[in-house]
Formats: structure tokens, sequence, C-alpha cells
């Protein structure tokens, strides 16, 4: 089958053939001989084949002999004690089997990637399994309507660490059927091994790459089967220019502002340094023999060019704090932007990715949906692709991501204390909005605004902070092309504001989404839905259902490629690291396999946000009638309203606008006269990268 379709070359196959032709000679028995199967008399059935016979029509019938029973209790009465006397013998021979099968086992996991441990390996294992046995799904044969899941109280489990957070279990999939779904609620040995594979020993290996050893290669020559596709370009990493691209165009672009910080709403800052920022890490507790992260990077407000960099020193004491000053030419600069780098790195997938993208925004809206709006609910229908595996995806980031010793925990520098620390402060330190909470201090409407709809956010920083940035404006161009959709699905269902209003299944969804971001939230960063659903106008709600729509739509797709599309950063540890050792610009090679480990397991393909009309991506079926608002039916059965079909050909044609944009905009960047700082290409919100959900 694989050769057939193209995936295996001629000697691949026979290869693979032969040990089942070798199988069959033995099976028939000698050489040259072949067993000869009876042959079925077909002439003897029905021209039309046998006809189906009901469940219930017929009654079975049990067949009872006296003689054939005599027969089986004289056997068993005579057996009984030899069994008896075998039983030991029995056992003893299962344990060899069992020890024989561990050591096997023990002796194949030792046999590769010997800087890493057991559960590295297994778990790598497992994804390669996942992968090749795998496609990327498509809309029209992974997304269908009947397999769609009732809504329901979900069974859920909560993370580790110190925060309100429950994941739903894998079991509760959507596009599953309900026969899947019932049977992944009970005891699964798979699940059992999942929930307990990090409880594996966490063994250290310090061995260092030598001089002139290549990491790239390393890890590639190991595992680059497993590892996604490199889309961004560095043509350079390490010198100071690359810096910009990093912070402006590439991982930092979503945490870059000016130094000076707001104080008002009202205020303006149209000048000074940019800067990006990670000391508040520094005083996590990390492990011994391994650097603490840090480090504030400014930047020129004309020239772009790094200016320096100021690096926060662990306290020793609570009422200590020591900063020292780094610039270009230092003794250390090459080291502290070694630092600097994978500090972000670190920043960025413990809390922009896991925690915001994951954990909270991604897991609170499937939560809400689940629970509160029925598979034939239009905003449930709408919100399908983008939620396509969204349960299965958190629930293993859960078990290996974040539960402690899994792979999230292995890869941090992090002590267990000081991972509890991280996770406890992480709303803090999630950008797009939450960073202005101070700025706005009692005006909770115009800052829930900010925080849900990121075209007003983008908007606040290019009038107040002064960041005007190519990556701002993609990602804004991005956000107008999705709200656009959004509302244009909504007029369908809902002309007016009053009627979306009157819909309870969608005010339950709206108070339950914020409800679940306000407590997974500290110190107020996303305010009280009591006082911003239940109270509010009919117009506020359509708002605030359309920006949370919105924002949920652009964080899985290209939030999430911001985030956690990261490969270029991965596959390299003199580049960046998620470990290093105190004073070494390098990770170690076992640093370099779990974090090239990681990557690949959070990059399994899912459906492409890009599609043609009638294509396999094509969604549109989803929305066919008829949907339910109010427990009343709209909508034609078995056709798409035209005014949603529009809406959907509307937005994929803006998409592929914005592709060529952005297509032009990278081939002018690389181009061989192109000038600094705009040399730089950005691949990350581009759409014909962009999946329909998250992954992991």
């Amino acid at each position: 089958k694989r050769a057939k379709e193209g995936r295996v070359d001629g000697s691949t196959f026979r290869r693979l053939a032969r040990p089942a032709w070798l199988l069959h000679r033995f099976m028939a028995g000698k050489k040259g001989t072949r067993a000869v199967a009876p042959v079925q008399d077909v002439t003897q059935q029905p021209p039309g084949g046998w006809p189906v016979v009901q469940a219930g029509t017929q009654t079975a019938g049990f067949f009872f002999s006296w003689s054939v029973a005599l027969r089986l209790s004289l056997a068993l009465l005579l057996t009984l004690p030899i069994l008896v006397l075998m039983l030991p013998l029995l056992l003893i021979e299962t344990l060899l089997l069992a020890a024989l099968i561990l050591m096997t086992l023990k002796s194949y996991l030792n046999s590769f990637l010997l800087e890493s441990d057991w559960y590295t390996k297994i778990l790598l294992l497992s994804y390669k399994k996942i992968l090749f046995s795998h496609s990327r799904p498509t809309a029209r044969s992974h997304m269908l309507v009947e397999h769609l899941a009732p809504k329901r109280p979900l069974l859920t489990n909560y993370i580790a660490y110190a925060l309100n957070i429950r994941v739903p279990l894998k079991s509760e999939e959507d596009f599953t059927g309900a026969r899947a779904a019932t049977a992944a609620r009970g005891f699964s040995l798979s699940r059992w091994i999942e929930e307990n594979l990090h409880k594996l020993p966490m063994s250290v290996s310090s061995e260092r790459f030598k001089a002139g050893e290549d990491p790239v290669r390393y890890v590639m020559e190991r595992i680059g089967d497993a590892y996604p596709t490199v889309t961004t370009v560095y043509r350079e990493k390490l010198t100071d220019e690359a810096l910009t691209q990093l912070c402006f165009f590439g991982l930092g672009a979503h945490r870059l502002y000016r130094a000076r910080t707001l104080s008002s709403p009202t205020e303006v800052v149209d000048s000074g340094d940019f800067v990006v920022r990670t000391n508040f890490l520094a005083d996590l507790p990390v492990r011994e023999g391994l650097d603490s992260y840090g480090g504030d990077a400014y930047f020129d407000e004309t020239t772009w060019r790094i200016k320096k960099i100021v690096r926060k020193l662990p306290r020793q004491q609570p009422w200590e704090s020591e900063e020292l000053t780094y610039r270009p030419g230092d003794p250390e600069w090459e080291y502290v932007k070694f630092v600097f780098r994978s500090s972000l790195f670190s920043l960025v997938t413990l809390v922009d990715h896991l925690f915001a993208v994951h954990m909270q925004v991604g897991n609170a809206c499937v939560l809400a949906s689940r629970q509160y709006l029925g598979p034939d609910h239009p905003v449930r229908r709408f919100l399908a692709p983008f939620q396509f595996k969204t349960i299965s995806v958190n629930d293993n980031a859960r078990n290996n991501l974040i539960n402690p010793q899994s792979m999230g925990p292995r890869n941090f520098a992090f002590t267990d204390k000081g991972t509890d620390l991280a996770w406890s402060v992480a709303s803090e330190y999630t950008p797009s909005g939450a960073e202005l909470r101070a700025v706005f201090g009692d005006d909770q409407a115009s800052y829930l605004r900010l925080v849900l709809d990121y075209g007003a956010y983008v908007e606040f920083l290019k009038k107040h902070g002064g960041v005007d940035t190519p990556y701002r404006r993609q990602t804004l161009q991005l956000w107008n092309i999705m709200k656009n959709f959004v509302n244009s699905f909504l007029s369908q269902y809902y002309p007016t504001a009053e009627e979306l209003a009157r819909d309870s299944e969608v005010r339950c969804f709206v108070y339950t989404l914020l409800h679940e971001l306000a407590f997974t939230t500290t110190n107020g960063l996303v305010p009280d839905p009591a006082e911003n659903v239940r109270d509010c106008s009919a117009e506020e709600l359509w708002q605030l259902t359309s920006n949370l729509l919105t924002r949920y739509c652009y964080l899985v797709t290209a939030g999430h490629e911001q985030v956690g599309t990261v490969p270029v950063y991965a596959q390299d540890v003199s580049f960046c690291a998620f470990h290093w050792p105190k004073g070494e610009s390098c990770g170690t090679k076992q640093t370099a396999i779990t974090s090239a480990t990681l990557m690949s397991f959070t990059s399994t393909p899912m459906p492409l946000l890009m599609a043609e009309e009638g294509s396999e991506g094509d969604w549109t079926h989803l929305f066919e009638g008829p949907v339910t608002i109010n427990g009343e039916p709209v909508g034609e059965a078995g056709a798409v309203p035209p005014a949603v079909k529009k809406a959907w050909v509307v937005f994929q044609a803006e998409l592929k606008a914005m592709a060529a944009e952005c297509d032009d905009f990278n081939n002018k960047a690389l181009s061989a006269d192109a000038q600094f700082p705009h040399c730089f290409g950005m691949w990350q919100t581009h759409p014909s990268h962009l999946e329909t959900s998250v992954s992991v």
C-alpha cells in the first residue's frame, strides 16, 4: 500500500515485503509447497448476496448435549491435578519471559541517543509512531458534522501547578463519534502509561560539543526524520544584527515596547529606545551548575541596532538587587547575548506558548463552547475548525510538557520550586494587552477592550506606545481579515445585536469564557465577567462576542505560529538553549536532543487555514443547515446559507491576497540590495503557513 502511494521506493518495498513472504512460506510447510484453503462454492450464494439480518429479529439457539457435558467434566477432573502441579512452572516461565522482554527493551533503549534518558527516548518513539502513521488531516475527511459531540460537562484534570486550570481529558475530543468517545471514557492502558510516563527517572548528561562540532547536524542526524520544516531564514544567528531580527521580526517581535512605560491611557510615548525584557525571570531558582535566566535588550529608536543588554543577577537576599550593563565590544558581550536569546526562547515557550495559548485561552474557549453550545449551534459550528483536536493537544501538553519531570521541566533550567513559581506568575507577564492593566486603573471596560480587541491594542501601541513595526502591521492586517469573517458570519444568524442578546447559549458561552479567563489569572488581569456580561447592552454583547471569537481564532493560528512554531531556534543550542552550563555559550548534547524532541512533539500537522473552495480543506460543510438558535431550527437542511458561503470565500480571498503581499515583503527583504534593518523576512504571519488550530 505504501509503495502504491509513492511513500517508499521499490527496493524498500521488497525489503519490507520479504519478512511477510518468508512467513508465508514457513506457514505453508516445506519449500515448494503451498497452503491451499478450501474453496467456497459461490454459486450457492443468492444473486444479490446474503440478506442483512437485523439485531433482535431472531432468537439464537443454545445447543446442549449431556454426553458432551459429561466428557468435558471428566476431562477437567483428569487434567486439574496436572494443571495444579504445572502452575508454579507457568509462573516461573512467565516471570522469565517478562524479564527477557524488559532486558530486550533496556538494551534497545540504551542503543540510541546515548545522552538522553528513557523518558525522552520513549516520548520520541511514541511521537514518531504517530507522525509516520498519520497524514495532515483535512476538513472534509476529519471534520464531520455528525461527529460533533453533544454539549455536556467535561471530564477534566487540573494541571500540576498553582493555577486554577482544568484540562479536559482526551476522551472528550470532538469529531470522534459517539461510540469512540464512549469507549475512550473507560480504562485505557495507553492512557495510564501516558499519565505516568513522566515519573521515569530524570538523568543528566554533561557531555559538551567539541570545538567545531555542529549542533544542528548532530540533532538532525538523530531525529531529523521527525523534525518539522524550518521556514524562518536566519542568514546570521550570532551577530548583533541578528538580535535585531530576533526582536523586531522574529521570536521577540510581540514583546517589543518602548523602554519608557506609560503611566496613563492618555499619555503618549513616541521616543526613546525599544526594549525586550526577560529580567523578571532572574529571581526564579535554577538547578545547580546552570546559569540563571534574564536580560533586557535595548535597541536604538532610529537605527534599531542593539545598544546594550542589562542583566539582572539573582537576589542573594530579598533586599538586594544587582544589575550589570553590557555593551557591544565588552569581553562578555557574546555570552550575554546568548543568555538573552536563550532567556527569551524559554520565556516565550513557557509563558506565551504553553500558558497563554494552550492552557489559558485555548483551553478556556473549548471548555465554554463544549459545555454551553450544542453541536447544532452556529457559533459552535464556526469554532469547530479552530478547535480541531485542541482537547487532545492540551491533554497531551498537560501530560508531557507540564507535569513534573515531563518534557517541559526537563528542558527548562528551573528547579521544581522555580517551575512552580514560574507557572504561578505566568499570567502577570503575558503580552498583548495584559501588560497595560496598571495603566488603565479602574477603567475596566477600556482595559478589557484592549485585551480582547487586538486591533485596538495595536492602534493603541502605535498612537500612545510608539510601536509601529512590520510585525505589528502584518498582524493587524490578519486580525482585520479574521474580524471581517467573524462579523459576516454572525450577521447571517443575528441580523441585529438584540437577536444575539436573546440567545441564551451565546450569553452562557461568553460569560463562561470570561469566567475561565478571569480565574486562571492573578491580580485581576482579566476583569470579573459579572460586571461585563450580565448588565451589558445588546451592542456591547455583540462587540464582546465578536472580539472573543476573533481573538481566539487569531491566537490559535497566527498567535500560535509566532510563539510555538520555533524550529529554527530549537535545533541549534549554540543559538538558543533552554538551559546551559554557567559561563558556556552553548547547551549540552542532552539539551540539544531534549529541545529538538520538544519541538518535534509540538509540531503534529493540523488542517491548513487556507483552502480552495470545494477542496478537501474546505470546511463550509460545517455550516450546512439546519442550525439551532434558542431551540428553533434555522436554515435549509443540507444547504450552506449563501451569505455564509460568500463570507468564507471572501475570507479565503483576503488570506490569499495577504499571502502574496507577505511573499513580496520577504522577497524584498532577502534581496541583495536590501538595507539594514529592512533585510529580514517574516514567516509567522504568512497565511499559507498557518493552521486552523493549535498542535502538539
